[in-house]
């Protein structure tokens, strides 16, 4: 079996686990989320300009920069998603995404599978 594959094998016992506790914590359902960000950015470029033989092109160019980042969470179970908008990528911005995520549907238990970013490993 591949190794990778290995600690998915104890998911369903976990979850058996965690629906048991759900009657102590008031909870009533459990869900798996996958969670991953991306950067959307505009960059401004100006490529080639055509002019006569000789002749220095002007061109109005205002260079600009901006970009945002989307924070989400998938859940294949039941096609459920979370998505989040903020700047930047740190443990303190991660720590925000995850209470807002706890924020919504409070009533679930989340399981969530993150990469290995390390700004998601440093959270306070």
């Amino acid at each position: 079996m591949n190794r990778l594959l290995k600690p998915f094998l104890k998911l369903p016992n976990t979850f058996d686990n965690l629906k048991k506790g759900m009657v102590f914590d008031r909870k009533t359902s459990v869900n798996l989320y996958f969670q991953d960000e991306s950067r959307f950015g505009l960059k401004t470029h100006v490529g080639k300009c055509l002019t006569a033989k000789g002749v220095k092109p002007i061109v109005k160019y205002q260079h600009a920069f901006k970009n945002t980042y989307l924070y989400g969470s998938f859940s294949p179970i039941n096609g459920d998603s979370f998505v989040y908008e903020i700047e930047g990528t740190t443990s303190e911005i991660f720590y925000k995404y995850l209470v807002e995520f706890s924020n919504y549907k409070p009533e679930e238990i989340k399981v969530i599978v993150i990469d290995n970013a390390g700004f998601h490993s440093e959270v306070v």
